[in-house]
């Protein structure tokens, strides 16, 4: 367009319709009525942003501008209601998102291409004699392997999640290509509650703990801990799982709760997937179709924030997300109920006292949180870096919190690359430049 001072400038607009919208005509007026504008010159620099709304007086003149041609009274008409059918069915896409088709399992592209392999696969065998696996990609430079000595991290994936969600194909750059490419060896452990078939076996978190010490004696090396256990305070969407009738479904219908499903699924899980459609998300235009997102929510907790996942990750979530035995659940909902890291049960003993405190002594730790976690809100690591603090100091810990991140979305979301992994990097680079003390303890006076 032409300024009125002469000026050739670019026109972008675009409008901004979702979820959020679901069965709320006024929040979808909302959206459809308001266009985000940028306005540029030829060289593509950004003279000016806005918003332009239409108000309801406008888009009744503007209707009535509408005509239609052809000749008879039978096209015309014809040709009006197909231009009105097919604004109403764009229309009823976000208004009626819940209520579509649900989007299943093995549908999409498959990406597996993408996928980066391990340098190697490490079988460990854990001091109760269960063996799980560790994959270890090996550094890189100008796209090759580095063999040679390199400082290394450990990456420990949560339930029901393997290395995929640090190597996963579906973003510009994962987390594994991010530190390979800084110089770091990457080593990842899918342990007994991991995305593995030995989490059927009825494991626990707290069972866990001998597979991250196995990992641990096979690489021999000091690991600086990026994310420790933190008291699991439920978000308020999540506290509903602490009701889950665990031993009921585990005596009725299965020990283990797979977060992915099928359309030839059982009557039970048919029903299920039908009905979670309706389960609350916590906020709006968090909605979705996907059957997997549905299903781990009901368990999990809303695991990411939507908007930070790109559609690649989001339309293949079988490929990235198992499940959980009922027994591993109900740890789970017994240490958010209690809003402490517990043992197993019957007793359930708090972890969290003075001597287990005090074996932390020494080990710098960056604790990390969004401000959409859904899973654990960001009071957990507010928690832990308080009571840590007043324990051993507040030189060995920092704490960062990410606006809009959810809880797996700040390792799996399309942007991590740019502000969660650089501030892990900064951490752990800081942590390489600390000289040893005695005993391979680390010494903070020695920085450089």
């Amino acid at each position: 367009m032409i300024s009125t001072s002469g000026r050739k400038l670019h026109f972008n607009g675009y409008k901004v319709v979702n979820s959020a919208s679901f069965l709320n005509p006024l929040e979808l007026w909302r959206q459809t009525s308001t266009l985000y504008v940028t306005i540029t010159d030829p060289g593509n620099i950004v003279v000016g942003r806005g918003m332009l709304r239409i108000l309801p007086d406008d888009f009744g003149y503007e209707l009535k501008t509408f005509e239609t041609s052809g000749p008879s009274l039978w096209t015309r008409t014809r040709s009006a209601a197909r231009f009105l059918a097919y604004f109403a069915k764009q229309l009823s896409v976000p208004f009626l998102s819940a209520l579509g088709q649900l989007q299943w399992p093995n549908t999409t592209l498959n990406y597996a291409s993408k996928e980066v392999s391990p340098s190697s696969t490490i079988p460990l065998k854990a001091s109760d004699g269960v063996t799980t696996n560790m994959v270890m990609w090996n550094p890189t430079f100008q796209g090759k392997d580095i063999l040679g000595p390199a400082p290394t991290l450990l990456f420990i994936p949560g339930a029901a999640v393997d290395h995929k969600m640090f190597a996963l194909p579906t973003i510009e750059r994962n987390a594994v290509e991010y530190f390979r490419e800084s110089g770091y060896r990457i080593y990842c452990i899918t342990h007994r509650v991991g995305r593995a078939p030995i989490a059927r076996e009825g494991y626990t978190s707290y069972d866990a703990r001998r597979d991250i010490h196995a990992a641990l004696a096979h690489i021999r090396e000091d690991v600086s801990a990026l994310s420790p256990a933190e008291p699991p305070k439920f978000g308020k969407v999540d506290s509903l799982l602490s009701r889950f009738p665990t031993s009921l479904y585990a005596r009725l219908v299965s020990p283990y709760w797979d977060c992915t499903s099928s359309r030839n699924d059982t009557s039970i899980q048919s029903l299920l997937n039908q009905a979670l459609r309706f389960y609350p998300q916590g906020e709006v235009g968090e909605s979705c179709r996907s059957v997997v997102c549905h299903r781990s929510e009901l368990v999990f907790g809303r695991l990411w924030t939507h908007k930070n996942l790109n559609d690649a990750t989001h339309t293949q979530l079988e490929r990235f997300l198992g499940g959980t035995s009922m027994r591993s659940l109900q740890w789970l909902m017994e240490s958010g109920r209690k809003e402490n890291v517990l043992a197993n049960g019957p007793t359930f003993t708090n972890l969290v006292t003075p001597e287990n405190l005090e074996r932390l002594k020494g080990i710098p730790i960056l604790f990390l949180s969004g401000t959409g976690n859904m899973v654990f809100t960001a009071e957990n690591t507010d928690i832990s870096y308080t009571t840590l603090c007043n324990v051993h100091g507040r030189d060995w810990y920092e704490r960062e919190v990410f606006p809009g991140k959810g809880h797996l979305d700040a390792w799996m979301g399309s942007t991590a690359y740019q502000d969660v992994y650089p501030r892990v990097r900064r951490h752990v680079d800081q942590i390489m430049m600390w000289e040893q003390g005695p005993f391979g303890k680390i010494n903070k006076k020695g920085m450089l």
